[in-house]
């Protein structure tokens, strides 16, 4: 017997299968298109159904592919176009079933903050006239978390807030003192385009009936 036939290593290089390079860019410039839907309700909402119905609720649907990540949890969508998948980051918070979902891209999916976001257009109710200056509303929806953007010029207050889905609960009400009012004031937010979450903790992945940790209501 050859003591050398069996030796390992002695032509490994011959065992390893290289992509082509045109294949690899191919992938890449199609991970570059793609958007993760994070389902934060399985119970109620199913995978292979969003595939179906969130290119509808787009108006995507001869433009985006889909396939499922994870069963019943992580949907990809791929997009024939970087401004379509702009447009739905641009138009969300979405929701399927009435529950929220969470959108990141692909290409974030090495970031810590994965799929952990959701971006609301919050409305705040209670701050006194006097005290409605960016700083004051930035300082307060900081409360509930990052503030991307601010509008006062209208009848209602309004800021644009990044905020943590997976390891907080929402917000809907804080008490407040403003400088010469001697009593807290109550401040509350109202989430748009929110709809179902749970009443009792502010959790966005079950309903109140089914809260591990029912608590007085927080709306």
């Amino acid at each position: 017997m050859d003591n050398h036939a069996m030796e390992p290593g002695a032509d490994d290089d011959d065992d390893v299968f290289v992509f082509p390079p045109e294949v690899l860019q191919a992938i890449n410039e199609e991970n570059q298109r793609s958007l993760i839907v994070k389902l934060l309700n399985p119970k109620i909402q199913k995978s292979r159904e969003i595939s179906v119905a969130l290119p509808k609720a787009w108006r995507f649907t001869g433009s985006v592919r889909s396939m499922t990540l994870v069963y019943n949890s992580e949907v990809k969508f791929i997009f024939e176009s970087e401004s379509d998948l702009l447009w739905v980051l641009d138009q969300g918070p979405w929701t399927f079933k009435d529950w929220m979902l969470v959108i990141d891209r692909f290409t974030e999916r090495e970031n810590p903050d994965f799929l952990r976001f959701v971006s609301f257009w919050v409305d705040m109710f209670g701050i006194p006239w006097d005290y409605r200056h960016s700083e004051v509303i930035k300082e307060i929806g900081s409360l509930l978390g990052q503030v991307l953007e601010i509008d006062n010029q209208g009848p209602v207050v309004r800021a644009r807030i990044r905020i943590d889905v997976v390891s907080k609960d929402l917000d809907f009400v804080r008490r407040v003192i403003f400088g010469r009012y001697a009593e807290p004031v109550e401040v509350r937010f109202v989430y748009e385009k929110l709809k179902m979450f749970c009443q009792a903790c502010g959790s966005l992945t079950h309903h109140k009936a089914l809260c591990p940790r029912p608590r007085t209501n927080r709306v």
